[in-house]
C-alpha cells in the first residue's frame, strides 16, 4: 500500500504502521457516524409518511445531521480542523490523510477519499435545507401542496446522502483485507465486533476475518496472541481469547 522510496527499515514500515493508525482512526470514526446515519434514515422514513409530526421529525435529523457535520458556522464550515468538528467530518479529514500516505496508483483509496468528502458536502447541504425550511415555518405544515417543492428537494438531498454514506460504508469494509497483517486494525475488528455487526449487518466480522483468515477464528486467535506475546502484551491475550469466543457465538 506504501510508496517506497527508501529503504525499508526507514520508509515502509513508519508509513504502514502510519495507515494502520488513521485505518483504525476511520474505523472508530465510521461506527459513530453510521450510528447517527441509520438514525437519520429511519427520521427519513417517518418524515415521508403521510402520517407525521414533521416539526419533531425536522428537529431530530438536525440534531443528527449537526453531530455529523460539526459547527453550524458558516465561517467554520470549510476550516474543518475545528475543536467542535463533526464525525463526519473528523471522519473526512482522516480519510485524506489516510490517502495521501498511501499508493496514489490505488483506485479503492481515491475513491475513499472521494466518497467521504461527498458525503460532508451533500451532509452540509441537507443541514442548509432543513433548516432553511424549519425557519420559513415549512415543517410544522402537513399535506400541503404549496410546499411540495421544498420537500421533493429536501427528499432527493437526503436520499443522495444517505446513499454515499452507504457506498462509503461499503469500501471501507472492503479496506479491512489490506490489513490483514496488522494486528492492530484486526484486534480492534475483533474488540468492536457487536458495534460492526449492528452497523453492518449480522456476522459481518465473522465473514470479514475468514475472508482474511482461511483458518477461520483459530487462525485470527493465534495471529494476535503470537502478534502481541512477541511485544511484550501478555496481558491482552485473555481479552482477545474472551472477544474470539464472543464471535464465534455471535
Amino acid at each position: 500500500m506504501t510508496k517506497n522510496t527508501k529503504t525499508e527499515s526507514a520508509q515502509t514500515v513508519p508509513h504502514q504502521s502510519n495507515e494502520s493508525l488513521l485505518f483504525q482512526f476511520i474505523l472508530s470514526d465510521s461506527v459513530l457516524a453510521f450510528r447517527e446515519m441509520a438514525q437519520i434514515k429511519e427520521l427519513n422514513k417517518a418524515l415521508q409518511s403521510e402520517d407525521h409530526d414533521s416539526a419533531k421529525i425536522f428537529d431530530a435529523i438536525i440534531n443528527h445531521i449537526a453531530t455529523l457535520s460539526g459547527s453550524s458556522k458558516e465561517e467554520q464550515r470549510f476550516f474543518s480542523w475545528n475543536l467542535d468538528s463533526g464525525v463526519l467530518t473528523k471522519l473526512k479529514n482522516h480519510c485524506t490523510l489516510f490517502c495521501q500516505s498511501a499508493d496514489e496508483k490505488d483506485k479503492e483509496l481515491i475513491l475513499l477519499d472521494r466518497y467521504a468528502n461527498r458525503s460532508w458536502l451533500l451532509c452540509l447541504q441537507c443541514l442548509d435545507i432543513l433548516r432553511a425550511m424549519k425557519s420559513a415555518g415549512i415543517p410544522p405544515s402537513k399535506g400541503q401542496s404549496r410546499h411540495f417543492a421544498q420537500y421533493s428537494i429536501l427528499y432527493a438531498t437526503l436520499e443522495k446522502f444517505i446513499s454515499q454514506m452507504n457506498r462509503l460504508a461499503r469500501l471501507i469494509m472492503r479496506l479491512f483485507v489490506k490489513f490483514k497483517d496488522e494486528e492492530n486494525v484486526i484486534f480492534f475488528l475483533v474488540r468492536s465486533h457487536q458495534d460492526f455487526d449492528e452497523l453492518f449487518g449480522p456476522q459481518f466480522v465473522l465473514e470479514s476475518l475468514r475472508k482474511m483468515f482461511r483458518g477461520g477464528l483459530k487462525e485470527v486467535e493465534h495471529f494476535l496472541i503470537t502478534r502481541y506475546d512477541s511485544r511484550g502484551f501478555e496481558n491482552i491475550v485473555p481479552l482477545i481469547q474472551s472477544k474470539i469466543k464472543e464471535i464465534a457465538v455471535s
